[in-house]
């Protein structure tokens, strides 16, 4: 069995990918990243949501955003991570299994909302995938 990692949002590693398939949204994911990285330890991007997750699950990374993901980048990573102990949500509520959202995802409740806070205070009111 895997576990997610204790630490805190100030110890946390924040992994994350800068919307290559829309670059549109680059300028928005930078800002969010300059916002987790003032706090964090340090930002990773994977190129894969699925294997940020199983990261996350095994303690190798703490906070997690995406901007825009689909159902299939991220569904068999929820069940992984979930497992591992670990939380995740689209900014607006549970993720739903078959719509597209701003995926958020954490060791922790607390980092959880975090990431949320640090998501909305640049996005307010805007949603990328709608």
């Amino acid at each position: 069995p895997i576990k997610v990692s204790p630490r805190t949002k100030e110890h946390a590693m924040a992994a994350t990918a800068w919307s290559c398939y829309n670059k549109s949204l680059a300028h928005v994911c930078f800002q969010i990243s300059e916002k987790l990285y003032a706090v964090c330890e340090d930002i990773r991007r994977m190129g894969s949501a699925a294997y940020a997750l199983c990261l996350l699950a095994k303690g190798a990374e703490d906070v997690m955003f995406e901007i825009r993901l689909s159902p299939w980048d991220y569904m068999a990573g929820i069940v992984i991570l979930k497992e591992a102990g670990g939380f995740c949500s689209s900014l607006d509520g549970p993720v739903k299994l078959t719509e597209q959202c701003t995926f958020l995802a954490a060791n922790t409740a607390d980092n959880l909302a975090f990431v949320r806070e640090t998501v909305l205070s640049v996005l307010g009111d805007e949603r990328p995938y709608r």
